[in-house]
């Protein structure tokens, strides 16, 4: 707790500006009181509260992009989309992931003109900000033989790791820098 008894002044326990992680004791909802508590908070809590913030804020900012286009109030949209989201997936994040991955969910959404424009907006603004990003990586190896194949034994491993490559698609390449570093 952040104190047992009745804290007159908080700026005496937390620091203006700084961000806290709190975890919720209890609610009095008759007087409107939240305690809150600084203890018994676990590293895997504070990891799983600030990627639940982090999917939150994302949501928002993407509904509220949406809300921005088309000249909607924020919580319209939420009403008409976003909660029904959190009721059929564990977070509208999550829905928003596996229509990047190419699920069709939004398809209960189109029966009438708005929620379908709605919807259309939300897809574009969706695979805008989660898209996949292309990496480029790359790996320096150097490669030596010293059994009875030599340079040949070097050649058939590389050409087989060439033959891998093309036969995943993934695009990578094999190329001599300096002998024996190879970049792949």
């Amino acid at each position: 707790n952040v104190s047992r008894t009745r804290i007159r002044s908080m700026i005496d326990e937390v620091s203006e500006g700084k961000k806290y992680i709190l975890s919720v004791e209890k609610v009095d909802s008759q007087k409107g009181f939240v305690d809150l508590c600084k203890k018994f908070i676990t590293d895997t809590d504070i990891e799983e509260g600030t990627e639940k913030y982090r999917q939150g804020k994302t949501v928002h900012s993407i509904v509220n992009r949406v809300s921005q286009i088309l000249g909607v109030d924020v919580s319209f949209i939420k009403e008409l989309i976003i909660y029904p989201l959190s009721e059929e997936y564990l977070s509208p994040y999550d829905a928003f992931i596996e229509h990047v991955m190419g699920e069709n969910v939004f398809s209960v959404f189109r029966n009438d003109s708005l929620s379908s424009s709605i919807v259309d907006s939300l897809v574009r603004v969706i695979e805008k900000r989660l898209s996949v990003i292309p990496v480029k990586v790359f790996a320096r190896i150097n490669l030596t033989c010293y059994g009875d194949k030599g340079i040949n034994g070097i050649i058939e491993a590389l050409e087989s790791g060439y033959e891998e490559i093309h036969h995943n698609d993934s695009g990578a390449i094999i190329k001599l820098v300096a002998s024996p570093t190879y970049e792949v």
